[in-house]
């Protein structure tokens, strides 16, 4: 779920599409926050977790809608979550 992107960030797609990068402002990314139409950025990376109702720690994930996770990733998960990551981009 990545699209590649301005300052770095990289926005959404699906893995079973090729990874064709497109650039995403930080404007863009902030307009992607409700439930529903959910991005977070992390790194030079932008991530669609609208799908992500399941993730184990639960909805909260959804309070970073539209806004870098960097800094609330890493003090929840430990540091080999961050390949983690490469499934969903």
């Amino acid at each position: 779920m990545g699209k590649g992107g301005q300052n770095g960030e990289a926005g959404p797609s699906t893995g079973a599409e090729s990874k064709k990068l497109v650039q995403v402002s930080r404007e863009e990314v902030r307009k992607h926050n409700k439930i529903s139409d959910a991005w977070v950025s992390m790194g030079n990376k932008v991530y669609d977790i609208s799908s992500w109702s399941e993730h184990p720690g639960g909805s909260v994930i959804f309070t970073q809608a539209g806004d870098d996770m960097t800094d609330t990733f890493n003090l929840f998960h430990p540091p080999a979550a961050r390949k983690w990551l490469d499934e969903f981009f």
